[in-house]
């Protein structure tokens, strides 16, 4: 969905250029409207930037690879781009639209929720870099990522629920959502350990094997006291943060419920979960962590869970997620009620995120390189702007 879109850009529908009606002027302060929504014109460059990325996603791209060159869809990839990114710039208005048409209003709580996630992914973090620093640089402003990005999702969620929620259109029955919920999720408790440790200059170093093997039968250990009752996988968390506390400073221990073909974590780690029965425990090996996985039988968690508003949204996007999706870029496809500015589509356009393809095998800025802490992640959970 187009949540997904931030930088990866997983976008997807095309309309042609100036389908819609366009302006012709020489103001580039805004992008497009549609009734009484202006949109500045960061919001379009903001889109193409991501459908831009999402381009090079679908070409392969390499820094050895010309852009310009590129067919997509059976488009040349810039005129996919633009395309692309005037179809979310009317997702956005179909959103809207479908906003007033359900008599849905942003609350209190909605409002701290945009503003609270627009910070997080434009600041960052101790750990992650924030997407400010790169978007100011082709004149995004802040205002308008919020427009994109938060408020957007904020509200596609809220359409979301209201037609597939109870009481909606759509509505999903109780017993659909219990099947589905018992088929695709997982539940269970973990303490993930890793095998590496990074210094303060941020260098990398792998566990010797020997201390690999004494992690291992400690791990196990773990696991037989647990699977045996004499101890819980919290207090298996607890007595290895206070066994290794010269490096550990907090219990590794977590309590899981979730779909893991989304849930984000590695591919190695839902693999050996999914091969786990409800009782099971043991330690998985996925290269640079072990993870001491206790599996509950899903069905005791069916009740409690479907409760939780943020576990039941995502049983229904797994169930309705993909069709809400393709109805929505189907109507962003079709829809005749924007007004895009000539001047400012004109003036921003893919050229302003190009580069030149390498001749030499350096590895482009672009490029993020691969470390062992990327694994962790999925574990543990400029100019004047426009």
């Amino acid at each position: 969905m187009k949540s997904k879109k931030i930088l990866a850009a997983l976008m997807a529908g095309a309309v042609a250029l100036c389908s819609s009606g366009c302006t012709i002027g020489g103001d580039k302060s805004w992008s497009a409207k549609s009734g009484d929504t202006q949109l500045p014109a960061g919001v379009y460059i903001y889109e193409l930037f991501s459908a831009y990325n999402q381009a090079k996603t679908k070409a392969g791209y390499t820094t050895y690879m010309d852009m310009k060159t590129q067919t997509i869809d059976g488009k040349d990839a810039f005129t996919w781009t633009k395309d692309t990114a005037k179809n979310s710039i009317n997702q956005i208005f179909v959103i809207d639209d479908m906003m007033k048409d359900l008599n849905l209003t942003l609350s209190d709580d909605d409002n701290t929720t945009i503003n609270t996630e627009t910070a997080s992914a434009w600041n960052g973090s101790s750990s992650n870099a924030g997407y400010g620093t790169t978007l100011e640089k082709f004149n995004i402003a802040k205002s308008s990522f919020q427009i994109a990005y938060a408020e957007y999702y904020v509200k596609y969620q809220k359409v979301f629920e209201a037609i597939y929620g109870q009481g909606g259109s759509k509505e999903i029955s109780a017993e659909d959502q219990k099947a589905y919920f018992e088929k695709k999720f997982a539940s269970f408790e973990m303490i993930p350990v890793a095998l590496y440790s990074k210094d303060s200059s941020g260098s990398y170093s792998v566990m010797s094997n020997d201390d690999k093997a004494k992690l291992k039968t400690e791990l196990e250990g773990y696991a037989s006291e647990v699977k045996g009752g004499k101890k819980s996988m919290s207090d298996a968390g607890t007595d290895y943060m206070n066994a290794h506390s010269d490096t550990v400073t907090a219990s590794p221990y977590q309590d899981v419920t979730t779909d893991l073909e989304t849930s984000g974590l590695p591919t190695d780690v839902v693999t050996g979960i999914q091969g786990m029965n409800g009782g099971d425990v043991q330690v998985l090996d996925i290269g640079s962590y072990y993870i001491l996985v206790s599996k509950r039988d899903i069905k005791t968690k069916t009740d409690t869970a479907l409760q939780d508003e943020q576990t039941k949204l995502s049983v229904l996007s797994g169930l309705k997620g993909d069709e809400f999706q393709q109805d929505i870029e189907q109507k962003a496809e079709n829809y005749t009620n924007a007004t895009f500015n000539t001047a400012c589509i004109n003036a921003y356009t893919p050229d302003l995120f190009y580069t030149a393809p390498s001749s030499s095998a350096a590895v482009s800025s672009e490029n993020i390189s691969e470390d062992p802490s990327s694994t962790s992640d999925a574990v543990s959970s400029t100019s004047s702007a426009a």
